[in-house]
């Protein structure tokens, strides 16, 4: 990646997996930098949710090491909704580092959440805590954004509205894991396909030869034709 200006987050020779040594993750080596818009993408258990869960330390590291480049990371993982009913405007702002002024404001605009802000967390729909969690975890001011299946309950609508309001944002480094594969293809700068728990391409759409190899990639890491228009 010749664009990366400054690293924030590293997978150096990673090897990660549960109890019993029981391997998910073979031989990861990746690097992310300031601003990056990445999306995971794979077959169900090609080791994606693993991926973000080594960060945290909810996978066990084997060998290797993941380098955190003084950068905060917020992560969205799919999460049931808290038992008492507190106002949405209440739960978002738990932990914010910033509850007035522009940030603020483009957060919740962006999110479609202002007509929200007063009703309980339990009276909201399924797609609408999805974005309230986005954007909890974006008033912790984080550099490093993770995102476990972000588009999940969001009608057609709201995938694209969120993932453009992503887009937008400047100077945090977001990686995404995604299910929708012609959304990944359409809006994020670069895919990194998994397959086995091995990374078996890192593609970008600048890429000159993008469109002559991403079908075939496809194919190999899903196992379906797949014809892209991108």
């Amino acid at each position: 990646m010749g664009n990366i200006k400054k690293k924030v987050l590293e997978f150096k020779f990673l090897t990660a997996g549960y109890k019993n040594k029981q391997i998910v993750l073979k031989d990861i080596n990746l690097a992310f930098g300031v601003g990056d818009f990445v999306a995971v993408v794979g077959p169900n258990g090609s080791g994606k949710t693993t991926f973000i869960r080594a960060i945290f330390g909810l996978a066990k590291i084997l060998s290797g090491e993941i380098i955190v480049n003084k950068a905060d990371c917020g992560v969205v993982a799919q999460m049931s909704k808290p038992v008492f009913n507190f106002l949405v405007k209440d739960f978002i702002e738990f932990g914010c580092h910033f509850s007035s002024g522009a940030d603020y404001k483009e957060v919740i605009q962006g999110l479609d959440l202002e007509h929200l802000l007063h009703q309980g967390i339990q009276e909201i729909s399924a797609g609408e805590y999805q974005r309230t969690l986005i954007a909890q975890t974006l008033f912790k001011n984080p550099k490093i954004l993770l995102l476990d299946e972000p588009l999940s309950h969001l009608d057609l609508k709201y995938q694209i509205k969120l993932v453009k309001f992503l887009k937008n944002l400047n100077g945090i480094t977001i990686i995404a894991i995604i299910h929708h594969l012609d959304f990944a293809l359409k809006y994020f700068d670069e895919l990194i396909f998994m397959k086995n728990g091995e990374i078996k391409e890192r593609v970008e759409h600048n890429d000159f030869h993008f469109k002559t190899k991403i079908n075939s990639i496809i194919e190999e890491v899903f196992e379906v034709k797949f014809y892209s228009q991108r």
